[in-house]
């Protein structure tokens, strides 16, 4: 009978010549090796080639593979990774797709759900167990001289700082699914990297055209005696089912367009007709990318950029605009201006929807994560409160140097972060995600949001002075009660954060 001793998994390496993929499992000078059979792959989308094209195209290599049928996508799997990388290259070059290649490694793990340190605790005949718990491996790396919970425990003492840059580093390991030499410190890596993986398991089969971005100005203005929203927990959970789903493959799906704009799944981003009330007006939209098409296409272009100039605006603006001109705008433009009376709207132009049937990758991804924070955060309050049952007033003294719970901390803030960072960067015209139909949903969303909190906020006795991307500055009592009053009257989250300034 094999040993119980926990192992953990502390490398993987793709062996083309074998076609397999090598699994270390080590603990402290002990390594375990375990080989198992691997076949790279990318998808296609169905909606991009069907079965009978997609096999002429690839049928031009001399490679061998196979083709499955993976709903709205055909996965392509090659005997090698750099057969694979000819595949796609054709696939490239007849048909301007790029396809998602993933290294092996990476599509290894994700395969098997598997994360760099993962705990394994039996080794029984072909199966592999892990228990569901995050530990800090007892086994040593690099120029460490000890095994990395003491090294963690040592760090902690002399400088948290060290121990917190250990513990990130392999928080993104786990999380990214890469090893610890192949993390960017670069938060744009980062969250490219998260989507990668999001979009592979989902077999969602290609990249988006990059696109320069347009760099703008923001103001500046005293927050002192204010509160500040923070809306950066909550962007990410709108982007799920059933909220928003916004995601490439559920935006203005085919199952589930709607009749008119009173349907539930109309994204704010839906086109409306507005009649101008008011002569010689700008005003900032919704979204960024609206305003960069509207800026390119329509006249007035000196006037406009004297405008942001004169008044430090952090986008383009529209305009000129004229009494009793007619214009294409965002839903939540028109239905702010028309609030306003400075326009009214006549007609619906171009519904924007997303889909209520098929959840998309990124939806997929953030609850995924949504649950994974959600599980660590428990686990941290039951080791405050054992702790706390133990040693009293010492036990924040005993936690500040166990490496455990510092690695669940390390996890729960690391992934935070990267969650809260990936609304922006689908709207990053430099990610290779880049949508601007999804872009345009997105912020259009977010303003929405902005603008139902400021008048929600105006009629209970507050203020809002100021709103940012992810921020909303409010003069108020009782901040926290209106967060509250808000979410339940907007059904969502109460993920919203305030902080006196």
């Amino acid at each position: 009978m094999e040993s119980p001793t926990p192992l953990w998994l502390t490398d993987v390496k793709y062996m083309e010549g074998k076609k397999a993929i090598a699994a270390e499992f080590s603990r402290l000078n002990f390594r375990r090796m375990v080989r198992l059979s691997f076949f790279p792959s990318f998808f296609s989308e169905k909606k991009v080639l069907n079965i009978f094209n997609l096999q002429k195209i690839l049928s031009q290599s001399n490679e061998r593979f196979t083709i499955l049928d993976s709903g709205n996508s055909f996965k392509i799997s090659s005997a090698t990774f750099s057969g694979l990388i000819n595949l796609a290259d054709i696939l490239f070059n007849e048909t301007g797709f790029r396809p998602l290649v993933l290294n092996p490694e990476r599509q290894f793990l994700i395969e098997k759900n598997w994360t760099y340190f993962d705990c394994f605790t039996s080794f029984s005949g072909k199966e592999i167990l892990k228990p569901g718990f995050a530990s800090v491996p007892v086994a040593k790396f690099g120029l460490f001289s000890e095994a990395l919970p003491e090294t963690i425990r040592l760090a902690a003492e002399e400088s948290s700082e060290l121990a917190e840059k250990i513990l990130e580093s392999i928080a993104l390991s786990k999380i990214l699914k890469m090893p610890l030499q192949d993390i960017s410190h670069l938060e744009f890596a980062q969250a490219e990297a998260f989507l990668e993986n999001a979009f592979w398991k989902t077999g969602f089969g290609r990249f988006f055209q990059l696109k320069q971005s347009d760099k703008t100005k923001t103001t500046g203005f005293r927050t002192k005696g204010l509160s500040e929203i923070d809306f950066s927990m909550l962007w990410p959970t709108l982007l799920t089912s059933p909220f928003y789903n916004l995601s490439p493959d559920s935006i203005n799906c085919n199952c589930c367009k709607p009749k008119n704009a009173l349907e539930k799944n109309i994204l704010p981003s839906t086109l409306a007709v507005v009649e101008m009330k008011q002569d010689g007006f700008f005003f900032e939209s919704c979204s960024s990318s609206f305003s960069r098409n509207f800026h390119k296409t329509m006249s007035g272009k000196e006037s406009r950029l004297r405008r942001m100039q004169e008044f430090y605006l952090k986008d383009i603006p529209l305009g000129p605009f004229f009494r009793l001109q007619q214009v294409s705008l965002p839903l939540a433009d028109a239905l702010k201006l028309a609030s306003a009376k400075k326009a009214r709207i006549l007609k619906h132009e171009l519904l924007q929807w997303f889909c209520l049937k098929k959840e998309g990758s990124v939806s997929k991804a953030v609850l995924h994560m949504n649950r994974t924070l959600s599980l660590l955060d428990s686990i941290s309050d039951k080791a405050s409160s054992s702790a706390l049952k133990e040693y009293g007033v010492l036990s924040q003294l005993k936690l500040s140097t166990n490496p455990d719970f510092l690695l669940c901390n390390a996890l729960l803030k690391t992934g935070t972060r990267l969650l809260c960072a990936i609304p922006e960067h689908l709207c990053s015209s430099e990610s290779a995600f880049f949508n601007e139909r999804l872009c345009f949903a997105i912020e259009s969303v977010k303003s929405s949001v902005l603008e139902n909190f400021a008048d929600f906020a105006g009629k209970r006795e507050s203020r809002v002075v100021a709103t940012g991307k992810n921020k909303a500055f409010v003069k108020s009592t009782r901040p926290l009660s209106l967060i509250r009053q808000f979410s339940k009257k907007q059904h969502i989250p109460a993920l919203l954060r305030a902080k006196s300034r």
